[in-house]
């Protein structure tokens, strides 16, 4: 009887311990000021930026055939082949720029000016309805001084196609006065690829 007297004191003592320990231990920081909890470490992430939308992106290649015809004495033809590349800005606007390069050039007479070979180009426009109405301006050309003795620059400010702006073929012929009783003439193939988010 003495015995599991003594074992029940034990039992209750050890109790007692473990109560006053789990209530200091339930009221002390474990972590004090200046030490790190190795446990609730956050977890950095980068910040997100909404990305930007892609802005739509076109190229185009045209076959050009032009010739000035004179009043008398025949006509001078020339070959080019214009590549460029158009890019959307604000609202319907598209902006862009190119080249053409010479490939052919025949005139039925001799003649001592020299011909262009290459035409600089800005490329200009506008989206309606789905289809790019575009235009061209010459930003240059070489050699400097030279003349294009064909059609192309002489009809470049009247090249006004219209295009599927999702890409596609088109054929377009212009002329003009040479306020001499002749005229220019240039005619054009065109082919325009969507390069991007069109």
């Amino acid at each position: 009887m003495r015995r599991l007297l003594k074992v029940i004191i034990w039992l209750l003592v050890f109790a007692g311990f473990a109560g006053a320990g789990a209530f200091v231990a339930s009221r002390t920081d474990p972590f004090p000021p200046g030490v790190e909890d190795p446990g609730s470490r956050t977890v950095s992430t980068p910040p997100t930026h909404p990305s930007e939308p892609a802005v739509a992106r076109w190229t185009l290649a045209i076959d050009s055939q032009t010739w000035h015809r004179f009043h008398v004495g025949g006509s001078c033809r020339t070959a080019w082949t214009i590549d460029g590349s158009l890019a959307a800005t604000s609202g319907d606007r598209v902006e862009g720029e190119g080249a053409a390069a010479l490939s052919v050039k025949v005139c039925d007479f001799p003649e001592a000016q020299i011909q262009t070979a290459q035409l600089h180009l800005r490329i200009s426009g506008s989206l309606h309805d789905g289809e790019l109405h575009l235009r061209f301006h010459e930003a240059g050309r070489d050699p400097v001084g030279s003349k294009d003795l064909g059609g192309l620059v002489n009809t470049l400010a009247l090249m006004r196609p219209a295009v599927d702006a999702a890409g596609g073929h088109l054929r377009f012929r212009v002329q003009r006065s040479d306020g001499d009783l002749g005229s220019y003439v240039s005619q054009h193939r065109l082919t325009l690829t969507c390069a991007e988010a069109c």
